[in-house]
């Protein structure tokens, strides 16, 4: 195996508090921190695939910031998201990971105005 490709593929399930300021110009800002369970942990090194779940925390903690346009006629939009994982995802190791990425989605915001 020494040498062979190897994939992570892990699944969390995110719980977040954050913070939304609104522009009237169609600009968003976030900021938010969440706390995240994990629910599969599948490793595939070449050709074999290995379950890792107990090799790795339960729980992930991280800080997230994100910056949204909507425009405020047709409510489409972009959306550009950086999460930074704070906490160290390996239980019983030397090895230190964390999970971090940046996303970019557009979006659809429908607005409704009552009156």
């Amino acid at each position: 195996m020494f040498g062979a490709e190897t994939k992570l593929n892990l699944g969390y399930i995110y719980v977040a508090l954050f913070i939304e300021y609104m522009l009237e110009n169609g600009f968003s800002l976030q900021a938010r921190s969440q706390l995240g369970f994990l629910v599969s942990a599948k490793a595939k090194v070449g050709d074999t695939k290995i379950d890792i779940k107990d090799n790795l925390k339960a729980a992930d903690f991280g800080l997230v910031a994100s910056m949204r346009y909507a425009n405020p006629k047709s409510g489409f939009g972009i959306d550009t998201t950086y999460n930074i994982g704070l906490s160290n995802i390996y239980e019983n190791s030397s090895l230190k990971s964390y999970n971090s990425g940046l996303q970019v989605r557009g979006t659809f915001l429908s607005i409704n105005n009552v009156s």
